[in-house]
């Protein structure tokens, strides 16, 4: 029974790979035979992860593989926002990606990962290659954090930012790289900022400035003055 049960696999294992070879002959025989493929939009995924996704290489049969199947282990990789990949006959596919765009380093516990757009964690992605990135902290912060960098270039004119921090009042604190602290309001940021922008020449030398408050500025010199 065994040694029947052995045979009939070795025969059905050479007749898949006669199928195989087979259909490799006929797509070159036809014209359907992949001779090129075309992927735009590559920045941060890897070769190796596309091959993957793909499981097609050149010389394969066009129909070697199923477009949808591609196109939900495309969609799988760590980089990739979205995808779409079709055949252009007759040897031709073409992969179009759209990639995670890295938002933010968002640190939490003690660990920190890069965050996207939606501020969810791109997975592999290794903080220390994304030092141009602010640093933002708490526990909501990568639910916030896009509405808050779309009014900073308000004032870029600034000292940079390296860090933010999100407290349970629901407001940010901002930490500039002269070492100044800048606490915003929870309510009317862009009109706190522009005051900021406003008072700056006079402000540039403190090391808190308070804007929490929309009928007051509080700021705390770097070096007070000696009391009398």
């Amino acid at each position: 029974m065994t040694r029947w049960f052995f045979v009939f696999t070795a025969i059905i294992g050479s007749l898949g790979y006669v199928g195989y070879a087979y259909r490799q002959v006929a797509a070159g025989v036809l014209g359907l035979e992949l001779r090129e493929i075309i992927v735009l939009g590559q920045n941060r995924t890897s070769n190796r992860s596309l091959f993957w996704a793909l499981q097609m290489a050149k010389g394969d049969h066009m129909w070697a593989q199923n477009l949808v199947t591609m196109h939900a282990r495309l969609e799988s990789l760590p980089w990739v926002k979205s995808a779409c990949i079709q055949r252009r006959l007759p040897w031709t596919l073409v992969v179009h990606l759209v990639e995670k765009t890295p938002m933010a380093i968002w640190q939490n516990d003690g660990k920190k990962c890069i965050i996207d757009q939606n501020g969810k964690p791109i997975v592999g992605a290794v903080p220390k290659n994304f030092g141009h990135l602010i640093v933002v902290a708490g526990k909501e912060a990568p639910e916030h954090v896009r509405s808050l960098l779309s009014q900073l270039p308000k004032i870029s004119r600034l000292p940079a930012i390296k860090a933010a921090c999100f407290l349970r009042s629901q407001r940010w604190d901002l930490y500039l790289e002269n070492g100044m602290r800048i606490q915003l309001p929870e309510h009317n940021r862009g009109k706190a900022l522009s005051k900021l922008l406003r008072f700056w020449p006079m402000l540039h030398n403190a090391s808190l400035i308070d804007l929490r408050f929309s009928d007051a500025l509080i700021f705390k010199p770097k070096n007070p003055l000696p009391s009398s």
